[in-house]
């Protein structure tokens, strides 16, 4: 989140070329994870005010899927 406000803010700044952001994320780590947490937090917050989404049990096993996996 802190790190779409912070692209934002170059564009508001008057930046007028192509701003390009890549982040680089190593495999199996907690960086992986927060950013998968995220990702998830996303969607839930699209699902929440879009279209109709997973229901809460749909929601909480694949919550559980992910921490399992994550664990391994």
């Amino acid at each position: 989140m802190a790190e779409e406000q912070a692209i934002d803010r170059v564009h508001r700044m008057g930046q007028e070329q192509e701003v390009r952001a890549i982040r680089y994320v190593v495999r199996n780590s907690i960086e992986e994870y927060v950013a998968s947490v995220q990702n998830k937090k996303i969607e839930l917050f699209q699902q929440s005010f879009g279209a109709h989404g997973p229901s809460k049990a749909e929601m909480i096993r694949e919550r559980l899927k992910d921490l399992k996996g994550f664990l391994e």
